[in-house]
């Protein structure tokens, strides 16, 4: 696994919705956002599933995925991608539902939480506009 840099881990905290690629058993992308997610280290973001069919069949099937951030008040962003897996109990499962019943008082719409999904980064990428576009980070 590599460590997701502070800078990029900044990025990602200033969004509160996250993009969020897989793709399936014959290659076909899907695209998604996540807005309940945390860093849980360096190395692993959790994102809650509450209605993910698509995007956990993927992971499901292949184990995979990516996420996007940005900030383009200051025209960084940065993409990554892991293995992904899946968790209908425990801790990260416990913390999503805490943050559903968060937005539920705040916004007053029920969110299931149902499982967590925690993705080991293993490749960051630049994602900001200019010449390290698509350049590795790590």
């Amino acid at each position: 696994m590599v460590k997701v840099p502070k800078e990029a881990q900044v990025i990602y905290t200033k969004q509160r919705v996250i993009g969020l690629a897989t793709v399936d058993e014959n290659g076909k992308p899907n695209a998604s956002y996540v807005a309940f997610w945390w860093f849980e280290d360096d190395e692993t973001v959790v994102l809650v599933d509450n209605y993910m069919k698509k995007t956990r069949a993927n992971i499901e099937a292949n184990g995979y995925a990516a996420l996007s951030g940005y900030d383009m008040s200051i025209h960084r962003a940065f993409q990554l991608k892991g293995k992904a897996t899946i968790e209908t109990e425990g801790p990260r499962v416990e913390r999503g539902k805490m943050m559903a019943e968060q937005f539920e008082k705040e916004r007053g719409m029920k969110m299931p939480a149902k499982a967590a999904i925690a993705i080991k980064v293993d490749e960051i990428y630049y994602l900001h506009p200019g010449p390290d576009a698509g350049r590795a980070v790590a």
